[in-house]
């Protein structure tokens, strides 16, 4: 679970979301940042078919 996840502003991607939850966190490499939000290093961050969004839901919860 993570501590906190940016509020979305309207018709914002996830793919920014995520990128404004990498600058806020501070992680030095975006693989702990896709880490903390997917559980897994291998995920690949895309802006058009977001995957793993199950995995992004048990985080936040």
């Amino acid at each position: 679970m993570i501590a906190f996840f940016p509020e979305p502003y309207p018709d914002e991607l996830l793919y920014s979301i995520c990128a404004r939850y990498h600058i806020m966190s501070r992680n030095n490499d975006f693989r702990h940042t896709v880490e903390d939000l997917f559980g897994c290093r291998q995920a690949c961050a895309v802006y058009d078919f977001p995957s793993r969004l199950a995995a992004l839901c048990a985080q936040l919860e």
